[in-house]
């Protein structure tokens, strides 16, 4: 009796199948996987089992091949493996609280953004901080133009401190 089974016929990637076999009185069993990426051969004994994880996508075939009497026989099981669905990583605060998708995105470009600064020369990030502070208060003056000469005293306040700093 020649005998060649597997649990599941379809599984997701990473799932573990498990082949039994049963070939009586054959002289020599070599047992024969092949996933379209690789093949890996091995003799076996004549009844047994062994267990498989599979993680390759795609088809994985196992042949069980016998030899009696001089002649060889083949028995094939195949096997569909899916691909595992992906699987968002989630973040947590301190609180172990997880965040939301738009804060994890928002720290992520501070992060970015800081280290960038940082990597930038001292003239540099001294005229970036200049021009965002004369931004400011330009936007502010626009919707406050009596606020004027307050704008000018924080620029030259500002500037002053920056000259005594050094």
């Amino acid at each position: 009796m020649n005998l060649l089974h597997i649990d599941k016929t379809k599984v997701t990637e990473g799932e573990i199948v498990e082949l039994h076999w049963n070939c009586t009185d054959a002289e020599q069993t070599r047992l024969t996987i092949d996933n379209g990426h690789r093949s890996d051969s091995q003799l076996v004994e004549c009844n047994g089992s062994k267990k498989f994880r599979l993680n390759r996508t795609g088809k994985t075939i196992f042949t069980l091949t016998e030899t009696r009497n001089g002649k060889t026989q083949n028995h094939t099981v195949k096997v569909r493996v899916k691909e595992m669905k992906a699987v968002r990583a989630e973040t947590i605060d301190d609180r172990g609280k997880p965040f939301p998708r738009w804060k994890q995105k928002l720290q992520q470009w501070r992060n970015n953004w800081k280290y960038q600064f940082r990597s930038l020369p001292p003239e540099k990030r001294f005229a970036y901080k200049l021009f965002f502070i004369i931004g400011g208060i330009t936007m502010f003056i626009s919707f406050f133009p009596r606020l004027f000469a307050i704008g000018q005293l924080v620029i030259m306040g500002y500037l002053l401190w920056i000259i005594l700093k050094k």
